[in-house]
């Protein structure tokens, strides 16, 4: 059967297809394929289950089909919405086979099925667009997974892994961006075995030019959404924010609503159950500037695969008294203000601890009725002596308290000094959290008025678009130099398709022109309301009928008009008198 002509079986089955106008009535013939039901909508494509009428098997088809600026006509051909949308159309579509025949080539070159990758299997065009043919995705998604089942184990994420990036690092190499990575995009096999299939080039192309095509989920970079270059580094931004829904069970706010640089840690409970190389490696593949993340996929499994990682923070541990210092617990050395955080609950304990021996250790020094901690050693254990029972003589005691003294002196200074240190770390913390989380505010506001300007401006260009769209429709049907009757005809047509005008007066009023809007708008095409040499011709062809009754009608109404003519002709026109016979 011809690509794209369906049969009178999928004439009947099309009558109940429920899938959008836009796309394959199931039964429809391309190539040697049968189309099935729709599996996937996307912008710039459509995916069906299909049967390969000629060695059998279900396989995923996906036609190229961008839906702002192409539609299908009623003999299933797909065709630009506007004129000048004629380039835009035909661009994406040779993007989209060349990504097809780069994948395809792929696996021949390598000459095995490539890790990762579910691959294509064959290119064909038909009905004025193009398809792909790809093994039948499986059911099973990594989306659908995570909803079902939660959060995965660390053993599930180390067997997902390793394929995506062997498979990732193939493609780069061939010059193949994915550029649609997310939990719907990954299939799991039976094995549990991770593949990526739906490479997203065609609709990243066209984002280049219409910006209707930009990608803005959770998983899209910030190039994606601005428009930027995109590279290797984009894909390990989507197949990053993919880990972190794995870990987290949540996905990372969208690249354009991050207040900051840095996305939030893992939580701690959450983070203990996984390698902290690679939480460290998905921390950077999140990075929000395309120079702040690895530059391929290479460089991020060696992050991944590195051989040493950062020491856990064990907390400081008081050395024993010395001689010098006897009776006091002496605050240690604090770890620089980025290792340690805000201060730690034991180092006030330890500092108040000394303040508070050292202050009772003096009076009771003074009184000469103290208890003395001689320095302890490994080999004889501490013990309690008594002043009466020392035996040194008196200036040797009175020297022996006076250093005592001074010791404890000094450690209160010590223990002062610390606090003060303290106190100002403490300030200083807040004042850095407060500084943080008000530039995080600014950014998040400038962020905030920069899309807010970035609508605007392409609202504006869509109108600036529309309206210049509407004055060349205008153009083009006063071109036509329509007569009385084709307007009267159109109205008529319009009237029988369901978009009645009112009557059919020959005047294209406003009520006219919305009807040719909305059936334009019904058949998925630019609701200019003026009528175009394209339209203008769908419109005798779908309302053939009702103006072969329409022409009858008046082709009647003619007739009588003549015959009414005729019969005032005639009694208007005298009869000749005759003369009649005179009587004898």
């Amino acid at each position: 059967m011809a690509g794209g002509q369906p049969s009178g079986a999928t004439t009947r089955r099309a009558r109940g297809n429920r899938n959008p106008s836009q796309t394959l009535p199931p039964g429809t013939h391309v190539g040697r394929y049968e189309i099935g039901k729709v599996l996937r909508l996307g912008y710039a494509g459509v995916t069906y289950r299909a049967r390969d009428t000629t060695r059998g098997g279900d396989v995923a088809l996906k036609e190229y089909l961008p839906v702002d600026i192409a539609a299908r006509r009623s003999d299933l051909k797909v065709v630009p919405r506007l004129h000048q949308h004629g380039d835009d159309v035909a661009w994406g579509r040779e993007r989209f086979l060349a990504e097809a025949r780069m994948l395809a080539a792929l696996a021949v070159s390598s000459g095995e099925r490539v890790p990762g990758i579910l691959g294509v299997d064959e290119c064909l065009e038909a009905n004025g667009t193009a398809y792909v043919v790809a093994p039948l995705p499986s059911r099973d998604t990594l989306a659908s997974r995570l909803s079902r089942e939660g959060p995965l184990t660390p053993d599930q994420i180390n067997r997902l892994v390793p394929p995506l990036l062997e498979g990732l690092s193939r493609a780069h190499a061939a010059g193949i961006l994915h550029l649609d990575i997310k939990p719907a995009n990954i299939v799991l096999d039976d094995q549990g075995v991770a593949y990526l299939f739906d490479f997203d080039g065609a609709r990243a192309a066209l984002a280049t030019r219409l910006p209707s095509a930009t990608s803005a989920t959770a998983y899209a970079a910030l190039e994606q959404v601005t428009s930027a270059p995109t590279g290797p580094f984009t894909d390990i931004y989507a197949l990053a924010a993919t880990l972190y829904e794995c870990i987290c069970g949540v996905a990372p706010p969208p690249a354009m609503e991050r207040p900051g640089e840095r996305l939030a840690a893992v939580p701690r409970k959450t983070a203990k159950a996984h390698d902290p190389r690679l939480l460290s490696a998905i921390q950077a593949g999140l990075a929000l500037q395309p120079a702040d993340r690895p530059a391929s996929i290479a460089a991020w499994r060696a992050m991944m695969e590195a051989t040493t990682a950062a020491p856990h923070p064990t907390p400081t541990i008081a050395p024993k008294p010395t001689e010098a210092s006897a009776t006091s617990v002496i605050p240690q050395a604090r770890p620089p203000a980025a290792a340690r955080g805000t201060p730690r609950s034991w180092e006030r304990w330890q500092i108040a601890l000394a303040a508070t021996l050292a202050f009772a250790v003096i009076p009771a020094g003074v009184a000469g009725d103290y208890v003395a901690f001689p320095p302890s050693s490994p080999t004889r254990p501490s013990t309690v002596v008594a002043t009466a029972d020392l035996r040194e003589t008196p200036d040797a005691q009175a020297a022996g308290e006076a250093r005592r003294l001074a010791d404890q002196v000094a450690e209160i200074a010590a223990a002062e000094a610390a606090y003060r240190q303290m106190a100002e770390h403490d300030a200083a913390h807040r004042n850095q959290v407060a500084d943080e989380a008000q530039a995080r505010l600014a950014a998040a506001a400038a962020a905030h008025r920069r899309i807010e300007a970035e609508h605007a401006q392409a609202a504006a260009a869509q109108a600036q678009t529309e309206a210049d769209a509407r004055q060349a429709a205008a153009a083009a049907e006063a071109t036509l130099k329509l007569s009385d009757r084709d307007r009267r005809r159109a109205q008529v047509a319009l009237t029988s398709l369901g978009h009645d005008t009112y009557g059919a007066d020959g005047l294209f009023g406003p009520r006219t022109r919305k009807m040719i809007a909305a059936w334009q708008k019904s058949r998925g095409a630019f609701d200019s309301g003026y009528l175009i040499p394209e339209d203008l011709a769908l419109l005798w062809i779908q309302a053939a009928p009702a103006l072969a009754r329409y022409e009858q009608q008046l082709a009647l109404e003619e007739q009588r008009r003549q015959e009414e003519k005729r019969l005032a002709k005639e009694a208007a026109t005298p009869t000749p008198e005759t003369d009649e016979p005179t009587s004898q």
